[in-house]
């Protein structure tokens, strides 16, 4: 059913070269001219339903699984981060643990004097010292306090 609305609408004119001939422009925010009385009510934009936007939804689809894709990778990442962590780890053990035969070695050979031996452990001393001054709470892998 159609509607039919007589209004009167008074605004001032200004003629253009930017319009097409025969053509009136108003914008409908007008505030003085009720423009949007002029047209019928279908065709109104007020009243369009313009539905789901389903381009923005998509694009929020695949940003949430290209980001779930990076989390993965960033997890791989410490994953390998973590496990070569542990490996170097096992391998300072593993020279720490040579040291002593190292040591006897030399002895053997005479390489390694007492006086030696005993500036070693000074210096060792030192250097624990300084740490539990310091408040290094954290002992480096494969070292024992005695």
């Amino acid at each position: 059913m159609s509607r039919w609305v007589t209004a009167l609408v008074a605004a001032g004119v200004r003629l253009t070269g930017g319009i097409t001939p025969g053509t009136v422009f108003m914008p409908f925010h007008f505030a003085g001219a009720a423009a949007n009385l002029l047209t019928h009510v279908a065709l109104d934009i007020a009243d369009v339903d313009v539905g789901e936007n389903i381009g923005a939804k998509l694009q929020i689809d695949q940003a949430n699984a290209d980001k779930r894709i990076a989390q993965a990778k960033a997890e791989e990442r410490r994953a390998m981060a973590i496990e070569l962590e542990q490996e170097m780890r096992a391998r300072v053990v593993e020279a720490e643990a040579e040291v002593p035969r190292a040591m006897a070695e030399a002895f053997r050979q005479g390489n390694l004097g007492i006086m030696d031996y005993y500036r070693m452990k000074n210096v060792q001393a030192d250097t624990e010292m300084r740490e539990s001054i310091a408040g290094a709470s954290e002992e480096p892998p494969g070292t024992q306090r005695k």
